[in-house]
C-alpha cells in the first residue's frame, strides 16, 4: 500500500471506532485503468479530482464533511516532499464549499483526528492551507 492508503485506513479506522453510528466512505478515485475503460468510467459520472473521505452527516454548520488527504514525505526526521492537491482537487472542494459542505485538506493523522473531532462536535472547521493559500473561494 502507497503511504496515502495507509493514511486513509488510519482516518477511516478512527472515525469509525470514534463514531460506530456515523457513516465515512472513501472515493476510490485514484485508479489505473485502460483508456477505452477511463472513458466508459467518466460517461458513467467518474469525476476527476473527487474528495478522498466524505463525511455525509450534516452538523449545525455545514452539510458534510469533505477531506482531501495528502502526505509529507520524511527522510532522516526532516521533511523533504509535501503532495499538494491538484487544480482538479481544489476545483471540486471549492464546489463543496459553496454547497456548505466543510472542505479540508489533511497531511497525517492528527490533523484528520483533530478536524473530525471539532466538526463531529458541531465547530467551526477551517482549512488553514486552502485559505491562506487563496484557494477557498469564500
Amino acid at each position: 500500500m502507497t503511504i496515502e492508503e495507509h493514511l486513509t485506513v488510519a482516518c477511516v479506522n478512527y472515525f469509525r471506532l470514534k463514531y460506530p453510528k456515523d457513516m465515512i466512505y472513501h472515493v476510490a478515485n485514484e485508479r489505473k485503468t485502460s483508456k477505452a475503460r477511463g472513458a466508459k468510467l467518466k460517461r458513467m459520472g467518474v469525476l476527476a479530482g473527487v474528495s478522498d473521505l466524505h463525511i455525509p452527516k450534516p452538523s449545525e454548520l455545514y452539510n458534510g464533511l469533505i477531506v482531501e488527504l495528502k502526505y509529507d514525505k520524511w527522510k532522516k526526521g526532516k521533511k523533504v516532499k509535501a503532495s499538494w492537491p491538484t487544480p482538479e482537487q481544489l476545483d471540486f472542494l471549492n464546489k463543496m464549499n459553496q454547497y456548505r459542505r466543510a472542505v479540508a485538506v489533511c497531511w497525517n493523522i492528527d490533523d484528520f483526528m483533530e478536524l473530525v473531532d471539532k466538526y463531529m462536535n458541531n465547530q467551526p472547521v477551517e482549512c488553514e492551507y486552502l485559505i491562506k493559500n487563496g484557494h477557498l473561494k469564500l
